[in-house]
């Protein structure tokens, strides 16, 4: 269906952000991908599903767009992906709706240059890793508000917002401390959904998918989009549920997870325009070893979110202020046994951001803003504590000539848990040649511990016979500086190779390390003198290098259209750890991973993948290893039976039954086979 950009007597007439070539997509079905692009090692590429169906084309149809011709919005100045001197990947909803994947964690996985490291199957629990960090350093964005969560960063893949919902999803590769504030030390994952984005749509669109598999598997997700003048509305829901695969220890890997999402925007007059959304993520799943080596461990888990995000935007053709509010709330139950007490937490964040932006001509623009947030937790076993935390900010895009951009800015941050940090970040991005763009970047970046790590366990009563972890209140922040360097080159149409060098040194490096309880000395806190407990430290510093790449290719050969892009990420992780960490050890030397679509007439094949590389790992208590290397692979074929609108379809998950875990005693499930019903209308 096609987009129409907003009428200037109708609605906010965002020029900054409207190039006619890109800025409206033209089709819900259009698949952007930018940023480092693999080398010859890639094995698998994107699906880019058709043209709107008022343009009469086949849904197979495959398209994709210029490097040179894509707006990123989470760079708070909105620029073309080349001028950003930054690594970005942008990646749409028709992505999500053709690979053979079940929820958006599960789709992040397969994106080069993500390490999505996955506890259950069908998006029970992931955390995310961008060049070597561990999962506390990612920001979780929706519209440019984040879902971290202050009681532990294992939430973060716990999404609120159905796929139906989402327009794009952006990724910025490296630190974006500037834009964003603490936590962004690896990189931003920024969904940006239809109702809050500037590309604005017009008409309605609906799709849905059914699926039945495995275990008594039922996976679905429906949604709507109507836009109309100045009012637009979606929502969509997901469900995914089964009674799992069997366990080595006799449990089944149970899970039951469901998201409901809706927003809707307002276009109050010609330059004002207001959006709300309201979310609901509940899960509940098999948690055995998801956070302990025991082997008495049984664990199920039950987790709960909200989210409330407002946005009031005002727009002209040199000046733009946008106001964000945001709340969640997360409700977590953990059972370790059924003998065991669960610990009950609840935990909110309440974010508040303005930001305005003053576009002074066309070779200058800037932005200033402030912002707020407000962590909290009631908990069982972590106590009751609040955090404030303000900043102020400032950034610039300078083009002094057209093939030369710079863009920079500084950030005060202020935290009652650490202080005043100054976080400045420049990049620079030049035009070689039509086919070649180099680009540098370098950053400051930090990060707070989290609730966990600073008071896990510490309001036990009696002797604590064994924990997961134990929090330490006298923790300092991680701090670390990022340098990038590379390139973007377009080989040929629809060839493009990038490729980026990074450095990251960092310092005070928060993980769990296993100590005698002799050496906790926490008030209240009894522990077993000669028992070694996961204690949160200060682990010492690392220097990482890596090099992350992808080449993307699109072509039509005859009547086939061919997508593939595929990554490859190489580290070499320098640490100078007090003692080994529970974290640190898990990130890979090497990970290749991507996708591959073809489509044929009515036909769509595709398959996505992943090779990992790392560190062969053995854990006594479990008396078990972590592989040295895996692959895994998953496949989807769709078959159009009713004028592009209705689809048989049928997916297989890891292929060839691989036998693997990214953590120890969490086993991931074998072969999974599913088939059902979509439709696109």
């Amino acid at each position: 269906m096609k987009q129409n950009r907003f009428q200037k007597n109708k609605m906010v007439k965002f020029r900054q952000w409207s190039n006619k070539s890109y800025a409206v997509f033209n089709s819900l079905h259009r698949i952007v991908k930018i940023c480092t692009l693999a080398m010859a090692y890639s094995i698998i590429a994107s699906p880019v599903q058709g043209q709107s169906k008022s343009e009469g084309t086949d849904t197979t149809t495959l398209k994709t767009m210029e490097l040179d011709e894509v707006t990123v919005q989470s760079t708070l100045i909105e620029l073309k992906s080349a001028e950003t001197g930054r690594s970005i990947d942008v990646i749409s909803s028709a992505q999500l709706q053709s690979l053979p994947v079940t929820s958006i964690d599960e789709l992040l996985r397969y994106i080069p240059g993500i390490d999505a490291q996955q506890r259950g199957a069908f998006g029970a629990q992931t955390d995310f890793s961008l060049r070597g960090s561990n999962f506390n350093q990612v920001l979780v964005l929706i519209d440019g508000q984040k879902i971290n969560d202050p009681l532990t960063a294992h939430f973060n893949s716990n999404i609120p917002i159905s796929p139906s919902e989402i327009e794009r999803i952006e990724v910025i590769h490296g630190p974006a401390s500037l834009e964003y504030g603490p936590d962004a030390t690896g990189g931003v994952i920024n969904i940006i959904t239809k109702t809050f984005s500037k590309n604005q749509q017009q008409g309605t669109n609906a799709d849905a998918k059914l699926a039945y598999g495995q275990y008594h598997l039922v996976s679905s997700n429906a949604g709507a989009f109507y836009g109309a003048n100045k009012f637009r509305i979606s929502g969509g829901v997901l469900y995914n549920k089964s009674d799992g695969n069997p366990l080595p220890s006799g449990l089944k890997g149970f899970f039951d997870i469901r998201d409901v999402s809706v927003s809707g925007q307002y276009q109050i007059s010609n330059n004002w325009a207001a959006s709300y959304r309201y979310a609901d993520d509940y899960r509940y799943f098999n948690a055995k070893n998801f956070y302990t080596d025991y082997l008495s461990d049984a664990a199920v888990e039950r987790v709960k979110r909200q989210r409330h995000q407002f946005q009031l935007l005002h727009a002209d053709e040199s000046y733009s202020t946008k106001i964000l509010a945001s709340y969640i709330n997360t409700n977590d139950y953990y059972l370790f046994s059924p003998a065991s007490k669960p610990n009950d937490n609840s935990s909110g964040d309440l974010n508040f951001q303005i930001l305005q932006q003053l576009k002074v001509n066309s070779k200058f623009t800037s932005t200033f803003g402030t912002a707020f947030d407000r962590r909290t937790v009631v908990s069982s076993n972590r106590g009751n504590h609040a955090v404030n935390h303000a900043a102020i900010y400032g950034t610039f895009s300078a083009k002094p000539i057209e093939q030369l951009v710079f863009n920079g800015g500084l950030r005060e941050d202020f935290d009652q848990n650490y202080g005043h940090y100054l976080l400045p970040q420049v990049s620079i991005s030049y035009k070689i040649a039509n086919p070649l763009i180099v680009r540098a970047a370098w950053g400051r970046s930090v990060r707070a511990a989290d609730f966990t790590e600073n008071y896990n366990d510490n309001y036990h009563s009696g002797t604590l016979v064994f924990s997961p972890a134990i929090g330490n209140r006298d923790l300092l922040p991680e701090k670390s500086w990022s340098t990038e360097l590379g390139f973007d080159v377009k080989i040929a149409q629809g060839f493009t190779f990038n490729t980026t060098y990074f450095n990251r040194m960092a310092t005070d490096n928060i993980d769990y390390i296993k100590v005698p309880g002799s050496q906790i000395l926490i008030d209240g806190l009894t522990l077993l003198p000669a028992a070694l407990y996961p204690y949160a430290q200060n682990n010492g510093k690392s220097n990482t290098n890596g090099v992350e790449s992808r080449i993307m290719l699109n072509r039509q050969i005859e009547a086939v259209n061919i997508n593939f892009i595929g990554g490859y990420i190489f580290l070499l992780v320098d640490t100078n750890n007090i003692k080994p960490g529970r974290y640190a050890i898990l990130q890979p030397k090497q990970l290749i991973n991507g996708n591959l679509s073809l489509g044929y007439g009515p036909v769509l094949w595709t398959v996505d993948g992943l090779y990992k590389v790392r560190n062969k790992l053995y854990d006594a208590s479990l008396n078990t290893n972590l592989i040295s290397a895996y692959t895994v692979w998953n496949t989807n074929v769709d078959v159009a039976f009713y004028k592009n609108i209705g689809y048989l379809s049928i997916s297989v998950y890891n292929v060839f039954n691989k036998k693997y875990s990214d953590f120890f005693g969490a086993e991931m499930p074998g072969r999974w086979i599913a088939g059902g019903l979509k439709f696109k209308i």
